[in-house]
Order: structure tokens, then C-alpha cells, then sequence
């Protein structure tokens, strides 16, 4: 029956194998998002368009890391709410 079910000892080096690389992937991801957000405030340059292409991620992910560094809008945004005008 699957209750003597005893996984071999490859596939639990795989599981812990697996595991590893995701909590790399994980701390990678994390580094990633600090140095975009650093670029950001340090880079006038540094725009989430340029940047995008450089790290392949969309530039709604870059702007929540903008946000998520509170890096100030290069330029006042030009879309006005339709209330403001009356």
C-alpha cells in the first residue's frame, strides 16, 4: 500500500536540491530589487523604461519597486483627474 511508501534517497536530494535554489532565487530576486531601487534614487537616467530592458521586467514591476523606495517622479505626471476641472 502508499502508506510503506519511503522516497529513495535521490529524489530527497533532489527536494532539498530544489529547495536550496529557490531560497536562492528568492535572495537573488531580493538583491535585485535593492539595486534597481538604488539605481533609481542615485540615476537620474535610471528610468523605468531603460531599466526594464536591462533586468527583462515589466515596467508596472519597476514602477512598484519605484514606489516601493518612494523614488520621486522624475517629471509631474501630465493625466489629470476629470474632477479636478470643474
Amino acid at each position: 500500500m502508499a502508506a510503506d511508501y519511503t522516497p529513495s534517497d535521490d529524489l530527497l536530494a533532489a527536494i532539498k536540491a530544489f529547495d536550496h535554489a529557490e531560497e536562492q532565487l528568492k535572495s537573488a530576486k531580493e538583491a535585485l530589487r535593492a539595486a534597481i531601487g538604488h539605481e533609481m534614487l542615485t540615476r537620474p537616467e535610471a528610468t523605468t523604461g531603460t531599466l526594464a530592458r536591462q533586468v527583462k521586467w515589466s515596467e508596472e514591476t519597476l514602477r512598484g519597486i519605484r514606489s516601493e523606495f518612494k523614488v520621486p517622479l522624475k517629471r509631474p505626471p501630465t493625466v489629470r483627474s476629470i474632477k479636478d476641472a470643474g
